[in-house]
């Protein structure tokens, strides 16, 4: 019985060498599905979130037998840069490695093809190097239809109107107004004088100081932005309405918002503006980093091992580990050490940026080695980090830090998820589900809260349905109706990941330190979604050191022995970034004691 185990335990290390090698020299004439290697040894590869917008609607695919058939011909190419991942992959599932949902949910949104976007610096006699980062596109919200005022001035020459003339504007007229507005929704908006044309109404809705509501209407004048100016717009306008009307008016308000009109103007008149046309599409660097990993073992460990293993019931229950169970301790901290880089990875220094790369370390070819191969160290690339999620969450504004204090579940759902679920809609994202990524004691205090919510909205005597349920890859989740904004459903799910970093917080860093693990992620995570890894390129090498028919090509002593201890060395590394491609459809809530209704809101 015991040979029979370690037979299974070492099983999982050939299957490298042996079981996977086969395969590859098999061609496309090999028929996985004889040995069941489809099913048994699956991987996932891609989901549904594009189509449904939540992880509780999708599933998750994984390789056919077909396409493991293809993916083991060499001339197919279809998965050319996780060729190497997906090998190391089949052989961690048939070494039994129990896979974490997040890690499965998290790779396979992973877009293929981003190895082209990886770009060459062409140096004259010299080796290319490779730049650290590839340029992806990102996409912002542009909402220039709500502005609100800073500033209502007389129009004159000498000081408000200054910018509009720097703008290629005259000095204002006296009797006008001079308003300074910037845009409620779009800190990153490109302020421009075409915005506000010339002939178009304006209205603005402001308060007296009576408190009442007031609505001004103005003519536009003329606009411009001044220089070195980046977040706001000056307009010369005119009062544009009559003086008895019933509706409060404030002409002179320094607060409020804009709206802008249309204009009034007749077919015989001359009237040509053109409209202010936007692109929300841009280019930003997305930095990546190769991370590796490797098992070795010589020949001579193994026959001690063996024999302990065969021999000895007490060591191989409990003195020595399973070439099988390291293999799964290494995939398992692999898979959590990966999520906490995706998540929170940081640039490796103030150099990494666009201008500054070049002063980043320098990765040389064979460094540490102490023979000259023949082709001398080469200067290859600079080292960078990948940048986590949440870091490019926060330099966007989409992450709030609630410094230990409690979270209002009413101003998050209402204020924080609303401009989120606007947000996606207006892009033509599914919306009607939003996913929200927290530890199982915040999911329960959600629940709490929300039922405290819910009497507000709707009395002390209340009906609520919450759904639960697991998704099919195992996400636990709770699914919540709602009322702002209107027929949406708010879906919790919970995962060990998240739970661990509550846990760790509460410990040794002390009770004031609780909130540093908790986490609400709302992230649009997912194929087709805005968040996504980026697997650039993967590489697995095997090698066995030590075979005398190698040794003995540069000592000919070796040419006389029968036998020598070698060594086998598998070696796996991939290349990755994490892409966000739209800042504004995802949002990050940290730091918080907890999630609470207060009925004082």
């Amino acid at each position: 019985m015991g040979q029979i185990c370690h037979i299974l335990a070492l099983l999982c290390f050939v299957l490298g060498v042996t079981f996977l090698s086969s395969i590859q020299s098999a061609g496309s004439g090999y028929d996985p599905t004889m040995s069941g290697f489809g099913t048994v040894c699956e991987v996932k590869v891609g989901n549904s979130y594009n189509t449904c917008g939540t992880v509780t609607r999708s599933n998750i695919a994984t390789l056919t037998p077909t396409q493991i058939q293809a993916l083991y011909n060499p001339s197919s190419g279809v998965w050319a840069e996780m060729d190497a991942l997906f090998r190391h992959q089949i052989e961690m599932k048939a070494c039994g490695v129990r896979r974490s949902s997040l890690y499965d949910w998290i790779m396979s949104s992973n877009k293929p093809g981003l190895s082209s976007a990886v770009s060459l610096q062409r140096i004259n006699k010299g080796p290319s190097l490779v730049v650290p980062y590839i340029l992806g596109r990102q996409q912002s919200i542009v909402n220039s239809d709500h502005w609100y005022v800073t500033a209502n001035v007389a129009a004159d020459a000498s000081n408000a109107d200054d910018h509009i003339v720097e703008d290629g504007g005259v000095a204002g007229t006296s009797g006008n107004r001079i308003l300074t507005v910037k845009s409620s929704f779009a800190s990153t908006l490109t302020p421009s004088k075409d915005y506000f044309l010339p002939g178009k109404n304006i209205h603005f809705l402001s308060k007296n100081g009576s408190g009442q509501w007031t609505i001004t209407q103005f003519k536009v004048i003329q606009a411009g932005v001044g220089t070195g100016v980046t977040d706001e717009i000056d307009i010369e306008v005119k009062l544009n309405q009559g003086t008895t009307s019933t509706i409060p008016t404030n002409a002179t308000g320094t607060s409020g918002l804009v709206f802008a009109g249309i204009n009034n103007v007749k077919d015989i008149e001359s009237w040509c503006y053109n409209m202010v046309n936007t692109t929300n599409t841009k280019l930003v660097p997305f930095w990546y980093q190769t991370r590796r990993w490797q098992r070795c073992i010589d020949s001579e460990y193994r026959k001690i091992f063996e024999n302990l293993m065969a021999n000895n019931a007490w060591f191989a229950k409990f003195q020595e580990l399973p070439l099988a169970e390291r293999n799964r301790q290494d995939e398992v901290r692999d898979q959590k050490e990966w999520m906490h880089a995706f998540f929170f990875g940081e640039k490796i220094s103030d150099n990494q940026t666009v201008t500054g790369y070049a002063s980043l370390d320098q990765v040389s070819s064979a460094t540490g080695a102490t023979v000259d191969p023949g082709t001398g160290s080469k200067f290859i690339s600079y080292r960078a980090n990948m940048i986590g999620v949440v870091p490019q969450l926060h330099s966007c504004g989409q992450f709030n830090d609630n410094a230990g204090a409690d979270l209002e579940i009413k101003t998050w759902l209402e204020t924080e998820i609303y401009n989120l679920w606007r947000a996606r809609d207006s892009r033509g994202r599914p919306a009607n589900e939003i996913d929200v990524y927290t530890d199982q004691g915040t999911a329960d205090e959600i629940m709490q809260a929300y039922i405290g919510y819910s009497k507000e909205k709707l009395g002390d005597i209340v009906r609520l349905n919450i759904d639960e349920g697991t998704t099919s890859i195992g996400f636990p989740f709770r699914r919540f109706k709602l009322y702002k904004p209107h027929g949406v459903y708010l879906n919790v799910l919970t995962d060990p990941f998240f739970d661990d970093m509550v846990a760790a917080a509460s410990g040794n860093p002390g009770p004031n330190y609780a909130g540093l693990g908790k986490f609400l992620m709302t992230l649009d995570l997912g194929s087709g979604g805005s968040i996504y890894p980026g697997i650039l390129g993967s590489n697995r090498k095997q090698y066995t050191t030590g075979e005398i028919d190698q040794l003995a090509k540069i000592d000919k002593t070796f040419a006389c022995v029968m036998e020598n201890p070698t060594i086998d060395r598998t070696l796996v590394s991939t290349t990755t970034t994490a892409i966000v491609e739209c800042p504004y459809d995802s949002l990050v809530e940290a730091n918080f004691a907890k999630v609470k209704h207060s009925n004082a809101l």
